[in-house]
C-alpha cells in the first residue's frame, strides 16, 4: 500500500472469519468523510464495525500514516470481530474494549497469527496495565504441575 493517491478503498474477507469483510477506505473514496466522522465519534477510532452488518471498516489514512503493519491490520480485524461475537453495541467503555482485545488474543491464536496476537497483548500493557504474556506464564506453569486423575 504504498501508492495510495488514487486508491479508494481496499477490501478483503478476514482471514480471522471469512464471513467478515474488511475494507480499508482512503481519502479519494466518496464515502471516507462520512466514515472518517463516524470514526472520529467512537472515541476518535481507527476502525469500527458497521452497525448490524459484518463489515469492518477501516480508515486507510490513519494506516499510512501510523506505517500500521498487516499484523496491526490483523488485530484491528480481531478486535472489532470480537465485539460483535460479544454482543457489544454501538459506543465502547474501557471494560468492552478489555474484553474485545482479551477475545481478539484468542481469535489470532486459533488462526495462527501468533504476530498479530502479540500487537493486542502489547495494547492491553500499554492501555490497561494487563500483562497477559505473565498470566500466559502462570497459567501454563500451572498446568504443567497439576496432575491429572488415571481413568
Amino acid at each position: 500500500m504504498n501508492n495510495t493517491d488514487n486508491l479508494p478503498i481496499w477490501s478483503y474477507q478476514s482471514k480471522i472469519d471469512p464471513s467478515y469483510t474488511v475494507s480499508i477506505l482512503f481519502k479519494t473514496h466518496e464515502l471516507y468523510n462520512d466514515i472518517k466522522v463516524q470514526l472520529d465519534n467512537v472515541n476518535n477510532s481507527i476502525a469500527a464495525l458497521q452497525i448490524g452488518t459484518k463489515n469492518i471498516l477501516i480508515d486507510g489514512e490513519e494506516v499510512l500514516k501510523l506505517n500500521l503493519t498487516q499484523d496491526d491490520i490483523y488485530a484491528i480485524e480481531a478486535h472489532e470481530i470480537a465485539h460483535s461475537i460479544i454482543g457489544h453495541g454501538p459506543g465502547t467503555d474501557e471494560e468492552s474494549e478489555k474484553e474485545a482485545d482479551l477475545l481478539g488474543i484468542a481469535l489470532l491464536e486459533i488462526n495462527g497469527l501468533m504476530d498479530a496476537a502479540e500487537v493486542l497483548k502489547d495494547k492491553l500493557f500499554r492501555m490497561y496495565n494487563i500483562d497477559y504474556r505473565q498470566f500466559e506464564q502462570e497459567f501454563n506453569s500451572e498446568l504443567d504441575t497439576d496432575e491429572f486423575p488415571e481413568e
